[in-house]
């Protein structure tokens, strides 16, 4: 196996470890505001890389269609719970009443449904074929309506969170900022990774998941020096940060 797809299969399993850590820590502190999105955000990142990791190790079509089927609870969700994570984090918690959350769940939810029905419609993948590189095998098909929309969901929704951290960035105290850009860094690494998929800048392979595995020390790393989760949401904070005044509890 060349080293190129040594380096591969150690990033998913790092990404499988680092992201269900994360997901037990952040459930052991589901009480603070945030950790439960956060706790999900890890399973489905764990989860994807997972049986991404089984969908390149299948030889036939018919398992390779099935691992990406499945494939598909983890990445058609993890857009969504990172906004939740965002609007959480920056203070917007307000809006998330359980109407929008379930709207939110729309599209990956019919995502979801045509995945495992494709046979049917194509709407998701066009004559998917088996495309064997030098140590995997990986599911090579015409996008189908749908898998745009898909796309242009997630990509929505990471602009939007990016323009709410930014927004947090340039009118949070310093101690945030430091947090903020953390979260960045993470959201622009898993970012780039897909739409180089996307754009077939990594001949076929998927590196969202695999971004996972240094995305997820990041926020690790940040968890740990900078209390992300600890720390209650920027909007209240940054208000008791900057009062002038005296505060009586």
């Amino acid at each position: 196996m060349p080293w190129q797809d040594k380096l591969i299969v150690i990033s998913l399993l790092a990404s499988i470890i680092i992201s269900a850590s994360l997901m037990v820590w952040g459930w052991l502190r589901r009480n603070t505001l945030g950790a439960m999105w956060f706790s999900a955000l890890m399973f489905m990142a764990s989860y994807w890389s997972l049986f991404y990791g089984l969908e390149m190790t299948s030889q036939s079509l018919s398992a390779t269609i099935f691992w990406s089927k499945v494939q598909y609870f983890g990445s058609a969700n993890l857009a969504v719970l990172w906004l939740l994570l965002v609007l959480t984090y920056t203070g917007r918690e307000n809006w998330l009443n359980p109407q929008r959350i379930a709207a939110f769940f729309i599209v990956p939810a019919i995502t979801i449904l045509l995945a495992w029905t494709n046979e049917f419609h194509t709407l998701l993948w066009i004559n998917p074929v088996v495309k064997e590189t030098t140590s995997f095998y990986l599911l090579d098909f015409t996008p189908g309506i749908w898998w745009w929309i898909n796309i242009a969901y997630a990509s929505g929704i990471f602009v939007i969170t990016t323009i709410f951290l930014l927004n947090s960035l340039f009118r949070s105290a310093s101690l945030y900022r430091r947090q903020i850009i953390v979260l960045l860094i993470f959201s622009s690494l898993t970012w780039i990774a897909n739409l180089a998929y996307i754009f077939k800048l990594t001949q076929g392979i998927d590196l969202t998941p695999v971004t996972f595995s240094i995305g997820g020390i990041l926020i690790a790393w940040g968890l740990f020096r900078y209390r992300i989760i600890d720390i209650t949401p920027i909007a209240r904070d940054a208000i008791v940060e900057t009062m002038r005044g005296g505060l009586i509890v």
